[in-house]
C-alpha cells in the first residue's frame, strides 16, 4: 500500500513538471512569435525609406542633368557696323558687319539675321546713332511680321542724338530676330555707336 501511494506520489511530481514544461514552452515561442512581428515591421519600414530616397535621388539627377543641358546652350551676340557712316535702304534689313561676340553663332553678319537655335526667352538691344544733320530716321527690332520695338532718332534737331530699345521675348528654336529701317530719314553714324545686341536668358527644357 505504502508502494502505491509512492507511485501516485512520483506520478502526480512528474505530471506537473511536465504541465510546468508544456507552459514555459508556450511562453517561449509566444515570446519569439512577439519579437519576430516587430522586427517585420522594422524591415518593411526601412524598404519603404529606401524607395523613397531612391524616388528623391532620381529626382535630383533628373534636375541636374536639366541644369547641365541649359548651361550647353549658351547664346549671345553683340554687332556693330564696320563703316562710320551707314546709309540703309527704305523698309530694308540692316546688316551689321562687325561681329564683337557670336557665342552659338545664331546671328549671320552677312543676312543681318539672328536665328534662335533653341526654344527659349531671349533679350535683345538696338542702339543707333543718327546721323548729323539729318532728319528723323525710325529702326524696328522685327520678328517675322511682328514688331517688337521701335527707335526713333532726329539727327538734325538733336545732334548725334543716340536712340536705344530693348525687348524681351520667348522664340521657338528658328525664329529669326532683325532689325529693319521702319520710316523717315536712311541714314545712320555706324561703328560702334551702333551695335545690336541679344542673348538667351532661359532655354525651356
Amino acid at each position: 500500500m505504502a508502494l502505491l501511494i509512492l507511485l501516485v506520489h512520483v506520478c502526480l511530481l512528474m505530471s506537473s513538471s511536465f504541465a510546468r514544461s508544456l507552459v514555459q514552452s508556450k511562453v517561449r515561442i509566444t515570446a519569439r512569435a512577439d519579437d519576430a512581428a516587430p522586427l517585420q515591421d522594422v524591415v518593411e519600414q526601412q524598404a519603404r525609406t529606401i524607395q523613397a530616397l531612391q524616388a528623391k535621388l532620381a529626382g535630383m539627377e533628373a534636375r541636374l542633368q536639366s541644369a547641365e543641358s541649359r548651361l550647353q546652350k549658351q547664346v549671345a551676340f553683340t554687332v556693330h557696323f564696320s563703316q562710320h557712316s551707314v546709309s540703309v535702304g527704305l523698309h530694308s534689313t540692316l546688316v551689321f558687319d562687325t561681329v564683337v561676340t557670336n557665342i552659338g553663332n545664331a546671328y549671320d553678319s552677312r543676312s543681318g539675321l539672328f536665328t534662335s537655335p533653341y526654344d527659349g526667352v531671349y533679350v535683345f538691344f538696338l542702339t543707333a546713332m543718327s546721323e548729323n544733320s539729318h532728319g528723323v530716321i525710325q529702326l524696328a527690332l522685327r520678328k517675322g511680321d511682328t514688331e517688337l520695338a521701335v527707335t526713333w532718332g532726329d539727327g538734325q534737331n538733336d545732334p548725334n542724338d543716340q536712340e536705344t530699345a530693348h525687348v524681351l521675348v520667348p522664340l521657338k528654336a528658328g525664329d529669326r530676330v532683325w532689325v529693319s529701317h521702319k520710316d523717315g530719314d536712311t541714314e545712320l553714324y555706324g561703328g560702334p555707336w551702333s551695335t545690336f545686341s541679344g542673348w538667351l536668358v532661359h532655354a525651356d527644357l
